[in-house]
């Protein structure tokens, strides 16, 4: 009897591949297991077909591993590495936004965020005037809260580029999304061939009301912070994570 062939590994999508490794980068508190779980779930609901608990994790582990100076934190000194990228009329408005970063506490981890990737500064600083105009912040915290999160992505979406091996970073999507002011699909995704179909906003919050040329934009801001803290009690259901001390 003929020895039986040995089936080849069927080959991912190279969106499905790009999905993994930016939620890899984007959501790196999460356990590797518990967010490869999360995430075959995700791109199964979605009607995709989903890769293996192990081909999910080994991508995971390929996106946390890969190494690049731009991903170290970002302080002045860099500026003297990348002058032409830090401009100094660009220093002060990135010093308090580093500044207003670490008043935050990570949800997973309980530890206080340490500022931006050398990565994430550069793009804040491309991204600054166009998200002041196209989503018209009423005061700057919330100015902050949108760029941070749009600079992130970007940053995400150009490690993903170079973790996949392109030749060439476009970000003709995000920039689509941009223009558009949908941070739906800024947050969540950002890129053409994969798309969950459940929306996030639906346009009948306060305040949609109340901002009806900025679609959604404070409830889709809401809706990140819910999403993180549904995984983080998943997490402690799990027993990945001690349960809160506070109320106790």
């Amino acid at each position: 009897m003929a020895d039986k062939q040995r089936r080849k590994p069927r080959e991912l999508k190279p969106s499905i591949r790009r999905f993994i490794f930016q939620e890899a980068i984007r959501q790196s508190k999460i356990p590797r297991e518990l967010l490869a779980s999360l995430l075959i779930k995700q791109i199964d609901d979605s009607g995709e077909a989903p890769p293996s608990l192990e081909t999910a994790k080994r991508y995971i582990s390929r996106a946390r591993n890969a190494a690049n100076p731009l991903d170290e934190p970002w302080t002045l000194a860099a500026c003297r590495d990348y002058p032409t990228f830090f401009p100094p009329s660009s220093l002060l408005f990135l010093m308090k936004m580093q500044q207003e970063s670490k008043t935050y506490v990570d949800v997973f981890t309980n530890v206080t965020n340490q500022g931006y990737s050398i990565r994430t500064a550069m793009w804040i600083v491309r991204l600054q005037p166009l998200v002041k105009d196209y989503f018209e912040p009423t005061d700057l915290t919330e100015e902050f809260m949108i760029l941070a999160n749009v600079a992130q992505n970007y940053s995400a979406a150009q490690r993903v580029s170079e973790i996949m091996g392109e030749p060439n970073f476009h970000t003709a999507d995000l920039d689509d999304s941009l223009c558009s002011r949908d941070l739906e699909n800024i947050f969540r995704f950002g890129f053409r061939g994969f798309k969950n179909t459940t929306s996030i906003c639906q346009g009948d919050c306060e305040s949609c009301k109340y901002l009806p040329i900025i679609r959604g934009k404070l409830c889709q801001l809401k809706f990140v912070v819910q999403e993180r803290e549904k995984l983080r009690q998943q997490m402690i259901q799990e027993g990945l994570m001690p349960p809160d001390e506070e109320g106790e």
